[in-house]
């Protein structure tokens, strides 16, 4: 069992092999720079573990690479392909244990050193500035190895998944996806990777060039997570581990590696954002913007708004205020579905039906001031009680994640409203009298403002390719009878709002 490469300088991607008793699978990992294979090979030490093992225990990750490739050949939209390479993984990170890797290393490995630049203990010196986070001993710098020969064998699966899913993740959090793979597997909350967590933390105190990455979605919190993805995707994995020069060794790569990625963060993200600092001793004759140096003063007050999040603390209760007869199975399966919506921006789609289906619970306003936290958890709820009541396609829609991000309209069914019959919209002009004009002098008109609402709900469905995330045993039911995540926009789209505006107008939808 070893890895080798496609050395064929003529390829334009670069490929990686598993290969084992004459038998190959191929893998493409042109994510990767050739140019840190051929410095030296990468796959050295993982080839040597392997040899030493048990021809059983070869057979088995082979089989582990065999069932990569058979997922791979799937062709799976990037969250369903992740979740069954996070099963496969936690399979072949099971042959590979930590424990296994320091003893390898201390006792069989050829080729490797450790730099004698590490001491064994700590040792505060005005010599060698830094704290402990930010000091590596020998006992650290070995997990940190051993870490690193864990990650050997998952580099033909990140090259393939990130360049299946580059289109979907975009250039910033490609290695971010990829390193969500790891979920549940050993190396999760493994020594190695804490003392890296804690080694960026340490780096980013002094740091404030976070700026563009808030404004493009990553946290304060999540902000480390991200740059520890680069350090185990992009470098650790492919990093020289034989230690034979002292001056650049593994640490000296990730403490410059880390320092470049704060530094250029507001590169990486293509961003000239500035944070505005006012003075207030200057004259009134420097304040060219002195409006922008007020608070807003918001509609609601704090806490009016702790008592909004408060009143939905309990996703069952909320849901039961809402359908009495709920089943709690059938809130919890979609409360565990519509976690994927933290990966993406809620949409006026999701909100505007969030606001209809909430409002025997909460004002439609109120909606709007909810963290995002609270609006997913709100979005299960709704998702279930739409099940509930039998309006499935909307229900799909409620906790749907999209693929789509050109900003194109989808052309459907949807932008027609002649298809709604003629008793629905007298029935929705009887129960909605709202009439506004509109025109110029010469040609004027009146418009039910719950029709342009709905032509503006249906608009919003059609600028997206949706993805379900509701529990796969509704999936036939929400879309035209097929089981597939990947929702398809029915023709009668605008009937089924039509006919959903129309029951929860006749106040039958509470009860």
């Amino acid at each position: 069992m070893r890895l080798s490469l496609d050395r064929d300088d003529t390829l334009t991607k670069l490929h990686c092999f598993a290969e084992h008793n004459g038998k190959k699978i191929q893998f493409n990992i042109g994510a990767y720079d050739r140019k840190l294979f051929e410095e030296y090979d990468v796959f050295e030490h993982i080839n040597q573990y392997w040899s030493l093992c048990s021809a059983q225990k070869q057979d088995q990750i082979f089989e582990c690479y065999k069932g990569f490739e058979v997922i791979f050949e799937a062709g799976l939209e990037r969250d369903p392909l992740a979740d069954a390479l996070i099963e496969q993984i936690q399979k072949i990170q099971l042959l590979h244990p930590l424990s296994d890797m320091e003893y390898f290393l201390s006792m069989k490995a050829h080729n490797y050193f450790i730099p004698d630049v590490f001491e064994k203990e700590y040792k505060e010196s005005t010599d060698r500035p830094g704290s402990r986070e930010q000091t590596y001993i020998i006992d650290d710098y070995v997990k940190l190895v051993s870490l690193i020969m864990c990650l050997r064998p998952l580099i033909p699966i990140w090259g393939e998944y990130i360049s299946r899913t580059r289109q979907d993740s975009g250039t910033l959090f490609k290695e971010y996806y990829a390193y969500k793979l790891l979920y549940g597997s050993q190396l999760a909350e493994c020594d190695g990777i804490q003392k890296l967590i804690v080694y960026i933390q340490r780096a980013l105190v002094n740091e404030k060039q976070t700026t563009a990455a808030i404004i493009r979605g990553i946290s304060t919190e999540d902000y480390p997570i991200w740059i520890l993805s680069l350090v185990l995707v992009r470098k650790l994995c492919v990093a020289d581990i034989r230690g034979m020069d002292s001056r650049n060794t593994i640490i000296t790569l990730l403490y410059r590696f880390i320092a470049m990625k704060i530094k250029g963060t507001e590169n990486s993200f293509n961003s000239t954002i500035k944070e505005k600092q006012f003075n207030e001793s200057a004259s009134d004759d420097s304040n060219l913007s002195r409006l922008e140096s007020y608070k807003l003063r918001h509609e609601l007050t704090p806490g009016d708004i702790v008592i909004l999040e408060y009143s939905l603390r309990d996703p069952m209760d909320v849901a039961r205020r809402l359908a009495p007869t709920i089943s709690e199975q059938l809130v919890y399966d979609s409360l565990h579905g519509c976690q994927k919506l933290y990966e993406i921006n809620i949409t006026d789609m999701h909100l505007t039906l969030l606001q209809w289906v909430f409002k025997p619970v909460m004002s439609p306003r109120g909606i709007m001031y909810l963290s995002k936290s609270t609006i997913i958890q709100c979005l299960g709820v709704c998702q279930a009680v739409l099940i509930h009541r039998g309006h499935y396609v909307l229900a799909g829609l409620s906790a749907a994640t999209y693929s789509q991000s050109d900003g194109s309209m989808t052309i459907t069914g949807v932008d027609s409203r002649a298809r709604i019959p003629k008793e629905m919209l007298e029935k929705i002009n009887q129960i909605y009298p709202f009439d506004r004009r509109a025109g110029s002098r010469n040609k004027v008109r009146t418009q039910n403002q719950v029709m342009v609402a709905m032509d503006q709900f249906a608009d919003s469905i059609a600028k997206h390719s949706w993805l379900l995330t509701a529990p796969e045993a509704y999936w036939p039911m929400m879309n035209a009878g097929y089981n597939s995540r990947r929702f398809a926009i029915p023709h009668e789209m605008k009937v089924l709002i039509a006919a959903f505006i129309i029951e929860i107008g006749t106040r039958s939808w509470k009860l």
